[in-house]
């Protein structure tokens, strides 16, 4: 039963998009660099003399490689999978194209003369020289169209193919022309694509080695263990965030709160529920929901230290996920609102004694109009279930808390140490240092509109 449970929460929290552009860049850059490994041999062995045109498919697959890069960076579940990190790693050690882009870079090849294909004018002449297609002629060319052909065509099209190669007679004169005319493209598209691909080999060398070495900086820039701690828990946060608003997971919750529902008052159910989801994540990652709840960054930096698979990963988000869900059902968005601006209040009035003189008698004032605020209240309103957020997001109340400080000299010449203290709570380990770093760092959730609020409402003090 726990087994079914636990596929049943990784088929849910799996982004199957983020997996099939894992496995379109794992396809795409394996055909690209095997077909530039295969060039090589071919010309080493001297049975192809490329000339660019080889390259050019390459290209455009690698064209592929590097749209998948930039769109797997953006999403965040794929910088926490295992899956994308080996790949990555694979891409940076793959050496298979290294020895055809070097001979491509080749400054002199790019001053071979390059002569137009033959075969198209041979071809003209076996189609066109006799003037009308013998009957035997015509019944072959039929038969290979209906047998290779026509079964891949729609009745339109494979009507318009066989008007055009099966059908032309000697008293036929426009059609005539019209093969003609076809026939005599051919060659100038063979010309053409000889002499573009040549020419430009050497920038399109310059493009794969360019998505080569993007896809080498990318193994260091997304590997989780060598970012900060910081950014590791936003991603994860952001991970989180996209599961809690899929549709897949609105169609779960939605049946797991019938099915809630069925079973007693849900009130209670869910006080049930989230007992089993602490109790999960107590026995199965103690350490990391332990920093979890210690802060942003302990979270980052055990996460990195850890060596989960993929799917222990993904339960692991799951669950925190469904612990964040289960505190917004208990709570409706008005009741919510209004327990967010009581405590988020409640807690800025604890640093009343350490205000500057200038700003000590509006100070209430203040604090209320910052926290109700549209931008900043929905910000405050964005928090997950950690012990540290009281109803309100503690982070984005110490980065006001900071910029005040640095912006106003609101709390005068008192230091992030001493709001640290007086913020944090002796029961909450840790807690004086992580409100004080809060504070102190200069990287900030707020964005122009809340700057823009909070100036205005001491414009008037």
């Amino acid at each position: 039963m726990e087994d079914k449970k636990e596929q049943t929460a990784l088929a849910l929290v799996r982004d199957e998009k983020t997996c099939r552009m894992l496995a379109c860049l794992r396809h795409n850059w394996d055909v690209a660099v095997a077909r530039m490994e295969q060039i090589t041999k071919e010309r080493e062995a001297g049975l192809y003399d490329d000339n660019g045109v080889e390259v050019m498919g390459v290209f455009n697959r690698m064209e592929r490689v590097g749209t998948l890069l930039f769109a797997l960076n953006d999403c965040p579940q794929a910088l926490l999978l295992s899956d994308f990190r080996t790949l990555l790693q694979q891409m940076k050690n793959d050496h298979r194209m290294d020895c055809e882009l070097a001979a491509l870079l080749n400054p002199q090849v790019s001053q071979v003369k390059i002569d137009a294909p033959t075969i198209w004018g041979r071809m003209k002449g076996l189609f066109l020289t006799s003037g009308e297609r013998h009957k035997e002629d015509e019944a072959i060319v039929r038969k290979l169209i209906t047998s290779h052909y026509l079964p891949h065509m729609d009745d339109e099209q494979s009507l318009g193919w066989m008007k055009t190669l099966a059908e032309p007679a000697k008293e036929d004169e426009p059609h005539k022309a019209e093969q003609q005319e076809l026939i005599e493209s051919m060659a100038l598209l063979g010309d053409s694509i000889g002499k573009v691909a040549t020419g430009m080999r050497q920038q399109m060398a310059m493009g794969l080695l360019l998505i080569q070495q993007t896809a080498t900086l990318m193994a260091d820039w997304c590997d989780i263990r060598q970012m900060e701690p910081q950014r590791v828990f936003d991603v994860f946060e952001r991970a989180k965030k996209e599961l809690l608003e899929s549709n897949g997971w609105r169609e779960y919750w939605k049946e797991h709160l019938n099915h809630l529902q069925m079973h007693g008052e849900l009130k209670k159910q869910l006080k049930q529920d989230q007992e089993e989801v602490d109790a999960w994540l107590i026995n199965v990652h103690n350490y990391l929901y332990n920093k979890w709840n210690e802060s942003p960054e302990a979270f980052g930096e055990a996460l990195q230290q850890q060596t989960l698979t993929d799917d222990e990963l993904l339960q692991l988000l799951f669950y925190l996920a469904k612990k964040d869900a289960i505190v917004l059902e208990q709570e409706e968005p008005d009741v919510r609102r209004q327990k967010m601006e009581e405590a988020a209040f409640e807690t800025a009035m604890k640093l009343q004694e350490l205000v500057d003189d200038k700003y000590c008698e509006a100070y209430g004032s203040i604090w209320q109009q910052i926290i109700q605020s549209e931008s900043i209240a929905t910000l405050l309103l964005d928090f997950n279930s950690s012990k540290y957020n009281k109803g309100f997001n503690m982070m984005c109340l110490c980065k006001i808390v900071g910029h005040l400080h640095r912006e106003y000299h609101f709390f005068g010449s008192h230091t992030p140490e001493d709001m640290g203290k007086v913020l944090g709570d002796r029961y909450a380990k840790n807690s004086y240092e992580t409100f004080r770093d809060y504070i102190k760092k200069r990287e900030t959730m707020l964005n122009e509109q809340c700057f823009s609020e909070i100036e205005d409402i001491l414009k008037k003090v």
